[in-house]
């Protein structure tokens, strides 16, 4: 089984907790084998987390010639997770950021506080690129966590850890924003996943992306 990317955050905690947040909005449009089901429109934390979010914003616009549309999401865990952002091998090893193939950590104070929060998905500290996931469940084991090889946080099940800790001697986390509209699509997507590996029944692809 190939080594996923680690998962970190900097980008998605309860309104009231911003004082005056930037909110910017972003849109993909999913199909499933090829049969559009409908639309998730994704509020950003720019001003927490500039430069994730830019990266995700300028990637859903393609303005740099390259980006998010068309590529699939290649990891679904039902009921915890779907990971995407692939655009270049579509396998869960690849993709590229705007600023180069990695950037930097921003915040991490951030909190996987609950289901539809967006987050990037990496290989450790600074390498974050252009795969992101969206959390189907609270995972409160995923904020800026450091996790001992073989010795879980106890807010992790057995199944987390076989996921996420399994593969990693530690991990931090990194969000962008949440879903604000399409939590049918993405149950809809939810439902093409597999237990324990993620392998995607059926293609889950973003047709079309960009900035409302």
């Amino acid at each position: 089984m190939a080594i996923h990317p680690r998962i970190r955050s900097s980008g998605c905690v309860p309104v009231n907790q911003l004082g005056s947040p930037v909110f910017f909005f972003q849109s993909f449009d999913i199909s499933i084998a090829d049969k559009p089901i409908g639309r998730i429109t994704f509020k950003l934390y720019d001003d927490i987390v500039p430069l994730t979010a830019r990266n995700f914003r300028e990637l859903a616009t393609g303005q740099h010639g390259f980006g998010y549309e068309g590529s699939c999401f290649h990891r679904i865990v039902p009921g915890l997770l779907l990971q995407g952002g692939d655009f270049t091998k579509g396998n869960g090893m690849g993709g590229k950021s705007i600023y180069g193939p990695k950037f930097r950590d921003e915040n991490l104070t951030l909190k996987h506080h609950k289901r539809g929060l967006l987050s990037m998905a990496n290989a450790g500290k600074n390498t974050n690129g252009s795969q992101f996931f969206i959390t189907m469940r609270a995972a409160p084991w995923l904020d800026g966590a450091h996790v001992i090889f073989g010795k879980p946080d106890d807010s992790m099940g057995e199944f987390e850890w076989f996921f996420f800790g399994r593969f990693n001697f530690n991990f931090l986390n990194l969000g962008i924003g949440e879903v604000l509209e399409g939590r049918d699509v993405i149950d809809e997507m939810d439902a093409q996943g597999t237990n324990p590996d993620g392998k995607v029944k059926k293609k889950v692809q973003i047709t079309k992306c960009g900035t409302l």
